[in-house]
């Protein structure tokens, strides 16, 4: 019963995750100076020296943060960042610009293709402040994630529940009735028994256990019809209601009285 109500419905819960981090710039020095201002962040970091490099690692495993020079051969960070946003709109994307490039960044901050820019030559607490501003957004939704898919969990395991709730509920209703059924069976003043469509007894009523002179019901369920009821003994009356049909059960029933 535990193992179904924890498989059924549920889907996997995500582990947490740490944040992703890509630094893309064509100049090594640049890239090292990353790689050290950030080196002690509980991030996952990597690194690409161009445009077409960095898009070849975002399709290998999205990265939740881009950070890019803007000023690049073959693709700008602005060319770089729209890519990305088209691969992965959830991403956080910041582009390192000198002023000279300003009017072309700002162009592509007003299109949402960046979240911020940043002026190169960069200070150091500034783009570490932005840094962390763009990876406390991404822990906040990676946490959110996580808890939609938490409540996601619970709430198949409770449908589960609900459902194995409603099936006792009915088993144990059932299961009433039946007995319900056996003490009018035994409270009827005329024998009652019937068989299966193997001819053997499925039910005896506590009349018709007396009028074949056994001890009760166990004497003969299962077992085959008594003959009595095939050729009743004088003062016994059988009447017989052959071929009984239900989505259940099929057999012959016989209702017995003394004469």
């Amino acid at each position: 019963m535990v193992s179904a109500v924890g498989d059924a419905g549920a889907r996997p819960v995500p582990a947490k995750k740490r944040p992703r981090v890509l630094f893309v710039d064509d100049e090594p020095n640049v890239l090292r100076a990353l790689g050290r201002l950030f080196r002690s962040e509980p991030w996952d970091t990597a690194y690409a020296a161009s445009g077409r490099e960095a898009l070849g690692l975002f399709d290998e495993s999205p990265f939740d943060v881009v950070v890019t020079d803007h000023r690049m051969p073959g693709m700008t960070g602005v060319e770089l960042l729209k890519s990305v946003r088209l691969r992965s709109p959830s991403s956080i994307r910041i582009v390192l610009s000198g002023y000279a490039e300003l009017s072309a960044v700002i162009d592509a901050v007003n299109e949402g293709a960046i979240f911020r820019f940043v002026t190169k030559p960069w200070d150091d607490t500034r783009l570490r402040e932005t840094l962390s501003q763009a990876v406390g957004g991404v822990e906040l939704r990676l946490h959110n994630e996580r808890l939609q898919a938490l409540l996601r969990d619970k709430t198949a395991r409770l449908a589960e529940v609900n459902r194995l709730t409603r099936s006792a509920s009915q088993l144990s209703q059932d299961a009433n009735e039946a007995r319900i059924a056996r003490v009018v069976n035994d409270a009827l003043p005329v024998g009652v028994i019937a068989s299966g469509s193997d001819g053997r007894v499925v039910v005896a009523n506590a009349e018709a256990c007396r009028m074949l002179g056994v001890s009760g019901p166990a004497e003969l369920l299962g077992k085959p019809m008594p003959p009595t009821l095939l050729q009743p003994s004088p003062g016994l009356v059988v009447r017989a209601r052959k071929g009984v049909a239900t989505p259940w059960w099929s057999g012959d029933v016989f209702v017995l009285w003394e004469a």
